[in-house]
């Protein structure tokens, strides 16, 4: 039975796993981490916003 029950937990990982890797909702986690870094990048740039409030600290 223990054996029987790792199977599933191991099919039901996998299944996850192939699912962010390939599925819709992989694509929507994605997109949603390129916006993230998109945004981390602006916001760290030159003339971002976090950037300027460091420098108005001087």
């Amino acid at each position: 039975m223990h054996g029987t029950t790792l199977g599933r937990r191991l099919r039901s990982k996998q299944k996850v796993v192939k699912d962010l890797m390939e599925g819709e909702e992989g694509k929507k986690v994605r997109n949603r981490m390129k916006d993230l870094k998109e945004a981390a990048e602006k916001t760290l740039s030159d003339d971002g916003s976090s950037t300027k409030q460091i420098a108005e600290l001087d």
